[in-house]
């Protein structure tokens, strides 16, 4: 819709790269998903000046492919912004969660356990089974051997 009503193929191209990575992610391909949304990001980037939402697929896609240090890197642009109102705001606050799990998996417990317990103070009166929060929970309970909240 937007494309036809701005004339703006380089978006349309960068979803078409979006669509095409997350089915490669989908599919157990991640090392040939990141290429594609690298390549969303830097287009929709450069189109929109601020288009979030190819991060978090990115993010997901390196950490899939275990290229860790670069998924916590893109987990945490993404989570720099706050697309609060936009369609993101779901994967934004997942991403706490997997930034959590990242840094867990790099050994580094102390920024998991901030990801995780950021979530469980933005949810602090969301219901007990809101699945992100929900798994907040258990990454505490990995970090610490037992259930937090």
């Amino acid at each position: 819709m937007a494309s036809s009503a701005n004339r703006n193929t380089d978006h349309d191209h960068a979803q078409l790269a979006v669509l095409q990575g997350e089915i490669a992610r989908a599919e157990g391909r991640p090392r040939e998903a990141i290429p594609l949304l690298e390549s969303a990001n830097v287009s929709g980037s450069r189109v929109t000046g601020s288009w979030v939402e190819p991060l978090e697929s990115l993010a997901g896609a390196l950490a899939d492919a275990n290229r860790l240090e670069e998924a916590a890197k893109r987990y945490a642009e993404f989570l720099a912004g706050t697309p609060l109102g936009l369609e993101a705001q779901e994967d934004w606050l997942a991403a706490h969660v997997r930034l959590g799990d990242v840094y867990r998996r790099l050994g580094r417990a102390a920024e998991a356990r901030a990801q995780y317990e950021r979530l469980l103070t933005l949810w602090k009166d969301g219901d007990r089974d809101l699945v992100a929060r929900e798994q907040a929970v258990a990454g505490l309970a990995r970090l610490t051997g037992k259930s937090t909240r």
